[in-house]
């Protein structure tokens, strides 16, 4: 995978070169910092990974959420079930 700008030999862009023209396209900004379309990658996997079992082990944050919410929603209706 090709770095959206010049590179110098410690992996880092080097100063005053013009980086890639379309920078949302680009995993790797140089050769170390993941780009804007890795980031989004890693957020929407993470988020639901639904399509990728395994991905977010042992459930995504949308999963997560939901189960938290239907706990929440089982414990207040033991309480009026109680009361």
């Amino acid at each position: 995978m090709a770095p959206c700008c010049p590179i110098s030999s410690n992996g880092l862009c080097i100063p005053d070169e013009r980086p890639c023209s379309n920078r949302r396209e680009y995993v790797f900004w140089d050769a170390v910092h993941p780009g804007e379309a890795w980031n989004l990658l890693i957020a929407t996997t993470s988020y639901d990974s639904s399509n990728q079992s395994g991905f977010a082990y042992p459930m995504d944050i949308k999963h997560l959420v939901e189960q938290e919410i239907e706990m929440e929603l089982d414990f207040t209706s033991q309480l009026s079930a109680s009361s």
